[in-house]
């Protein structure tokens, strides 16, 4: 049971974020090939989406809504057959948090109105220095 939802097989979901492993249901000691449905999910800080796997022809499948602050998200679950049509849909929804460094990366424009101040400082510089010699 996951969340108030029953699936047809035993649910084993792992949960990556930045390779790192989050959570991993007891029931994803069984092989693969059994009956149960894998669900595979990473959270990179880039969140470039979710990678689901099945072990028995089914996808379980899931979707972000409500970001939240600091890298709060809320996924929904669902099962489909693979051509795609929905056959039982989550009853509840959890919750996600990522912690992740953010990079500082300048815009070309910022670097560009970098270098022009530090130039301008310079030639003002410049400008007083001489001027204190004559």
């Amino acid at each position: 049971t996951a969340g108030g939802w029953n699936p047809q097989y035993d649910l084993c979901l792992r949960i990556t974020i930045d390779g790192e492993p989050l959570v991993a249901t007891p029931d994803c000691s069984r092989p693969p090939g059994s009956d149960q449905i894998v669900a595979e999910i990473w959270l990179p800080c880039e969140r470039n989406g979710s990678i689901f796997s099945s072990a028995l022809g089914r996808e379980l499948s899931a979707s972000s809504y409500d970001p939240g602050p600091l890298g709060t998200w809320k996924w929904r679950m669902w099962q489909r057959d693979w051509e795609g049509t929905v056959i039982d849909s989550a009853t509840d929804s959890f919750l996600l948090a990522e912690s992740c460094e953010v990079e500082f990366v300048p815009e070309p424009g910022t670097i560009a109105l970098l270098g022009s101040g530090l130039a301008g400082l310079a030639g003002y510089a410049g400008l007083r220095w001489r001027g204190r010699k004559q």
